[in-house]
């Protein structure tokens, strides 16, 4: 929930697992969304500075999209709860877009399905 506090750490812990130092970056990927505002804003934020300090690319990326396999083949279609009974979906086959993300009901995605 509050991820100002927690980011940070979860980075420095991801890093310490990996047993990498910034150094071993070459690139930070960044969420783009769809996701809650407040949590995006300082995700970027912190991607932002993070590249920035260590003079290395940004990429942003789909948050729907970061949940589809890249080595499975067949119909995705990543979703996240967007509150009263709505989703974000994704409709991803191959691991490439088929039609755009969107706002729906969870009837309206068995529909498109």
């Amino acid at each position: 929930k509050n991820h100002s506090i927690t980011l940070m750490p979860a980075i420095d812990f991801l890093m310490a697992s990996l047993d990498w130092t910034p150094k071993d970056l070459d690139r930070i990927v960044v969420a783009e969304g769809p996701g809650s505002y407040t949590g995006l804003r300082i995700a970027v934020a912190t991607a932002k500075t993070l590249a920035h300090t260590l003079n290395i690319e940004l990429v942003g990326m789909s948050s729907l999209l970061s949940l589809v396999p890249r080595q499975q083949e067949g119909l995705f279609v990543p979703l996240m709860d967007a509150r009263r009974n709505n989703v974000y979906a994704g409709f991803y086959e191959n691991a490439k877009p088929v039609m755009p993300e969107a706002h729906l009901s969870f009837a309206e995605v068995l529909e498109k399905v």
